[in-house]
């Protein structure tokens, strides 16, 4: 029987297995050895001009989109935190007050608001799905005749 003798250190071994780990990593450190790549990558850079002596920003390419996206977050979160604190003002008044609140039955009057914003969003959609079925990119045809000639109602 014949054994195959592998002269390969344990030190060689281990580093051997940490370059093949790391060679999935090294794609993203080579992504990022230029200015365009961190622009790229999200990052926005910062730096001073020599001349000027002026802090100057450059902003990533992807800067106007993650913007918009922290707004509707940010807008969602306020709009969620004004909607808890009306409906506990509501609910406050109710205790205090009782079947007397104007706020009495707010929760049914609210979904019933909810269910007919609903029921015509939902029949606007079939409408406008529905036209855009109806229509065909003959548009001209409503207009003309099979047998009318275009050429003849120039004048």
């Amino acid at each position: 029987m014949t054994q195959i003798n592998n002269n390969q250190s344990y030190a060689a071994t281990t580093l051997n297995m940490y370059n093949t780990k790391t060679n999935t990593n090294t794609n993203a450190n080579e992504k990022l050895k230029s200015l365009n790549s961190y622009l790229k990558n999200g990052y926005s850079l910062i730096k001073k001009n020599p001349i000027t002596k002026k802090v100057e920003i450059t902003f990533s390419n992807n800067y106007e989109s993650k913007k918009k996206e922290l707004e509707h977050q940010n807008y969602n979160k306020v709009l969620a935190s004004m909607i808890n604190n009306w409906n506990n003002y509501r609910d406050e008044l109710n205790n205090l007050l009782g079947d007397t609140s104007p706020y009495y039955n707010y929760k049914e009057t609210l979904q019933k608001m909810i269910d007919e914003d609903n029921y015509i969003l939902e029949e606007l959609h079939k409408q406008k799905h529905k036209q855009n079925n109806d229509n065909t990119n003959d548009n001209d045809s409503e207009y003309a005749s099979e047998n009318d000639d275009p050429k003849y109602l120039l004048y």
